[in-house]
């Protein structure tokens, strides 16, 4: 997995991008899963069809950015976030 996690790093940095739009279904929603909660700031949308189950440290770091980011939305005059 931190191969995978590190090759869309690098295609991340490659292609100069300050933040991804990731879409991952199955198997790939797991690793969509696993880069943002290891890179949050660097993923703009997550969208997930039918995902696999992550890890239990996975899912905690998931629902810990997610608090993190609806507590910045409600700081005015910053961006919106909104994690469905």
């Amino acid at each position: 997995m931190e191969n995978y996690i590190g090759d869309l790093e690098a295609l991340r940095n490659h292609l100069k991008l300050e933040q991804l739009t990731l879409i991952g279904h199955s198997w790939g929603g797991m690793l969509a899963m696993e880069y943002v909660a290891k890179n949050p700031k660097n993923v703009k949308n997550l969208i997930l069809l039918k995902p696999g189950r992550t890890s239990q440290e996975v899912s905690f770091l998931i629902f810990r950015t997610n608090i993190q980011m609806r507590l910045h939305a409600e700081i005015p005059g910053k961006r919106r976030y909104w994690i469905v």
